[in-house]
């Protein structure tokens, strides 16, 4: 018997992709979007009686689960749609602590990919792993050698596992396939206790990274953003706050493991591929990014606190250095004068956007080509009003639009003033809509589920709230407050 150390796993990334079985979706139909709907709000909402403090972020998973990151807690906590706080009551969710990492460990942005991989950054050069799927079925046993064999001559060799060494050209090339089910495993505790518990997965301080990232200075990176790619794709992007740009890394195998239903599936780390976006002010590029998504086409979404452009979506096309895909003060979505820091950026399933408008207390609303949709957060009111229109002409019918302002609100108002000869100006009966705000004081992450339900994190109020279209609230979603 030959053995060779297992370096495939820094080559070899999608050349046999594994799947898991993922709790399956129904199919969403797309809201009855007309003018006269609404977001309302749902209660009740998430806070200190379901054990948050300072929630920060929030994503749903494949399996319909919120997680929740809380910086008063230091801690993530999971619920479901209806509230109820599973890590409380379901094991699955034991193994989700970080006091055996690094001191204080705080998450403050998650993600979790198609092989429920929960992604954490903790505002550090690093990125850490948890895996749902392992902890729902427990991992039985681990890879002591891995069989691989060549397709050309037949010739079967033994590979070992989670060591960062030599041999790559074995795992990495086509002439070899791994025989995942054939390799051998045993009982190892220490190894399943570390791959069940939360564990570093991506160090940009990494020698190969170090290599790789030429351009800039990987040990100084500081991830302010993180988000998985679709469902089958091996990369994730990360934002590094520090360097204004955003990175793309490679999920590469470094073992495997056989779990309780007797499975056996191969364990990833991350390596730096590319930077995909960089510093500048114009679209497309990046300065002091916030929030991170990417959408069923593998479109990339991000906010940011920097010059000129705040919400950005750029489509993956190395050749063309990944474009933007809409364009300034022509699509709404980058019209600028309408955030004031914007924190978060989401899309759904259904391609619409939402953005954690954080200083003017709201989440917008915009179709997937970037037109604006609504607002969540806010409320709107009738105000029935007569007022004293000022004007210059012949005595008339006019038909024309009127901007009203009302304390810091106005709003465009479509109406017709007769115009006297002898009069310069004229008493108009009109109603404008006011926006009150006040639902949302600090909105900082936003996600919404396949039902259109929009989550929100408030650490101003120490709470998660919730907001669904009135079009949207029927029998369908009668559990939703339960």
């Amino acid at each position: 018997m030959r053995t060779l150390s297992l370096m495939g796993l820094l080559l070899v990334a999608t050349a046999c992709l594994e799947r898991m079985p993922l709790p399956s979706l129904e199919e969403s139909d797309r809201p009855d979007f007309n003018p006269d709907t609404t977001y309302l709000p749902l209660s009740p909402s998430w806070g200190s009686a379901d054990g948050l403090i300072t929630p920060i972020e929030v994503v749903v998973s494949y399996d319909r689960h919120i997680f929740v990151a809380d910086i008063g807690a230091r801690d993530i906590l999971v619920f479901n749609q209806a509230g109820t706080r599973l890590d409380q009551v379901d094991p699955t969710y034991a193994t989700l602590d970080f006091d055996h990492l690094v001191a204080d460990f705080t998450p403050t942005d998650m993600d979790i990919d198609g092989r429920l991989n929960l992604l954490i950054i903790n505002g550090s050069n690093k990125i850490y792993r948890w895996n749902q799927f392992w902890n729902i079925h427990g991992i039985d046993s681990v890879a002591s050698e891995i069989l691989v064999k060549n397709v050309k001559t037949g010739e079967r060799l033994w590979l070992s596992p989670f060591q960062q060494e030599t041999g790559a050209f074995l795992a990495q090339s086509p002439d070899w396939f791994i025989e995942l089910d054939s390799s051998r495993y045993e009982k190892n505790d220490a190894v399943a206790d570390s791959l069940l518990r939360p564990h570093e997965f991506f160090d940009m301080a990494f020698w190969v990274n170090q290599q790789y990232d030429i351009f800039y200075h990987p040990e100084r990176t500081v991830f302010s953003a993180i988000s998985a790619a679709r469902l089958d794709d091996y990369f994730f992007y990360a934002a590094d706050s520090m360097q204004n740009r955003i990175l793309r890394a490679e999920l590469f195998r470094n073992g495997a493991i056989k779990l309780g239903n007797g499975e056996a599936y191969f364990t990833h780390f991350a390596l730096f591929v590319d930077n995909v976006k960089e510093i500048g002010t114009g679209a497309g590029t990046v300065n002091l990014p916030t929030g991170l998504d990417v959408d069923i086409f593998g479109n990339l979404y991000y906010s940011q606190y920097g010059k000129q452009i705040y919400a950005h979506s750029v489509r993956p096309s190395k050749e063309l250095s990944f474009p933007s895909r809409f364009e300034l003060f022509v699509d709404d979505i980058m019209t600028p004068g309408q955030y004031l820091r914007p924190t978060d950026i989401a899309v759904d399933t259904r391609q619409m956007i939402y953005v954690a408008n954080t200083d003017l207390q709201e989440i917008l609303v915009f179709n997937g080509d970037g037109s604006f949709f609504k607002k969540a957060g806010i409320e709107k009111v009738t105000i029935d009003t007569t007022m004293w229109v000022p004007f210059i002409g012949e005595g008339t019918f006019l038909d024309t639009s009127l901007w009203v302002y009302f304390d810091s609100d106005s709003a465009l108002v479509d109406t017709t003033i007769f115009i006297p000869a002898v009069m310069d100006s004229a008493l108009v009966d009109t109603f404008y809509y006011w926006e009150k705000k006040g639902q949302l004081v600090k909105p900082v992450s936003v996600a919404a589920d396949e039902r259109g339900v929009i989550y929100v994190c408030d650490p101003k109020q120490g709470g998660v709230f919730r907001f669904i279209l009135s079009t949207s609230f029927d029998e369908e979603l009668t559990d939703i407050n339960q």
